[in-house]
Formats: structure tokens, sequence, C-alpha cells
């Protein structure tokens, strides 16, 4: 438009023009790789942890500890009513161990 008809001036503005057009598409590639990338090592496939056996095992002697209560919580999905009245448990977990009875205090 501001050429005048000027080849030059016509070449350089295309020039210009395309060189933008692929830089945006290069900004929108790295962004979307980017954030593909974080994604995935923020929450990689299954949140499920790794089996357990002192976890799954009534007879263990940690069975009711906090980490092992987690763990059937995120492996299982199972919430046991002596876990409950663990405080820290109950806090983290306040709707389901009311399901159970216990209703959490000193969270």
């Amino acid at each position: 438009m501001f050429s005048q008809g000027a080849e030059d001036k016509i070449k350089k503005a295309k020039g210009i023009l395309t060189s933008s057009i692929i830089g945006i598409i290069i900004i929108i590639s790295g962004y979307t790789i980017t954030y593909y990338i974080t994604s995935q090592v923020e929450s990689p496939g299954s949140s499920k942890p790794a089996f357990n056996e002192e976890c799954e095992n009534p007879e263990s002697m940690n069975f009711y500890s906090l980490n092992c209560c987690e763990y059937r919580v995120l492996a299982l999905g199972v919430i046991d009513d002596k876990c409950c009245d663990s405080t820290p448990f109950c806090c983290a977990h306040p709707t389901q161990c009311q399901v159970h009875g216990r209703i959490c205090t000193g969270c």
C-alpha cells in the first residue's frame, strides 16, 4: 500500500510478512511442545502407586501407619476406620472419614 508500485519495497514487505508468519508458527509450536512435556512430567500416566505388600497385609506392623493409609487410598480407593483415627490422615480426608463416623478435629 505504501510502496507506490516500487518492486523492491513490495519484495521487502513480503519477506517481512513471511518471516513474521514463520516466527509465529515457531512460537506456537514451542509453547505447545513445552505445555505437553510439562503436563507429562507433572502427572505421567497413572497416579496409582506401585504395589506395597506391607501396606496391603493387615498383619503388618505398619498397616495403619500414615504412609500405608495414604497408599491404600491411592492404590485401592479404601479408607479404614483406624486410619481416620490419625489426625493428619483425617484432616487430609475429612469427607471420607466423616462417612466412617469420624469428625476431624485439630486440623
